[in-house]
């Protein structure tokens, strides 16, 4: 007799219970999508711009013509299975945002999850934006597995060290006003009102320290100050100098990452 394990069985009973929501839930809404902005953000063929909910995919900046790291290859994930299709959403408590969009929830014919679909294949990271979240418990743990497997834009620091200088964090004050990609285990950590600190040194008045500022804790999907606390971490970013000592401000989860 054939054996599931328990990942297969339950990815076989959320696609049925997906199924049945979309058959019989009244709340899910049939559209048709004729144009991909970004990884996350679409358009139907009524002209409604959708805003998938819980996740966030790196920028693209139409512009200048550039994009954030993964941020093209989102683009083309998100084409390659809504351009031309038909899809199916459900909506959170709050229906649309500041800029007029539709927030949504997005399922393929198959039942397929899509917001959870870009998270797992490491197109996304989690964001999450109260009042919507439904299902942030459940996309939390998919970020959390993509990270672990440093998949997709996971991958971005392992990138960077080919054109960025790798140094210790006791030797950040040497590179005030560059970019690199400091090493080091995280000893203790400190949450203010306003602000995360990660510290790499008990001495943090005078050595290097990590800023995350709360108001982007919600892009983790970790408690970041028990998360990252006596781990061995890279972390990219730009060196700045504050009350004499360095920095590094990060507002992206993928520029930290925990190392063996």
């Amino acid at each position: 007799m054939k054996k599931y394990n328990n990942n297969f069985l339950i990815k076989i009973i959320f696609t049925f219970l997906i199924l049945i929501f979309i058959a019989f839930n009244v709340q899910a809404e049939e559209v048709y999508i004729t144009k991909v902005i970004d990884g996350d953000t679409i358009k139907t063929k009524n002209g409604k711009t959708i805003r998938l909910i819980g996740i966030d995919t790196p920028e693209i900046n139409w512009d200048s013509g550039t994009a954030d790291f993964y941020g093209y290859k989102a683009l083309k994930f998100t084409n390659k299975y809504l351009l031309n299709k038909k899809v199916y959403l459900e909506f959170d408590q709050d229906k649309k945002d500041d800029y007029d969009r539709q927030l949504a929830y997005i399922y393929l014919q198959n039942g397929d999850f899509f917001n959870a679909k870009l998270l797992a294949n490491g197109f996304a990271h989690i964001l999450t934006v109260e009042p919507n979240n439904k299902y942030e418990n459940k996309l939390k743990e998919i970020a959390q597995k993509a990270r672990e497997d440093k998949i997709g834009i996971w991958k971005k620091i392992e990138q960077l060290s080919d054109r960025l200088d790798t140094i210790s964090w006791k030797d950040a004050e040497k590179y005030y006003g560059k970019n690199v990609i400091v090493t080091g285990n995280i000893v203790n950590t400190y949450k203010s009102d306003k602000v995360t600190f990660l510290n790499f040194s008990k001495n943090y008045n005078e050595t290097l320290t990590i800023v995350i500022f709360n108001d982007d804790l919600n892009k983790f999907a970790v408690d970041v100050s028990d998360f990252f606390k006596n781990k061995k971490v890279k972390v990219t970013g730009r060196i700045k100098k504050y009350d004499n000592a360095p920095e590094i401000i990060i507002d992206d989860p993928t520029s930290i990452l925990i190392i063996e």
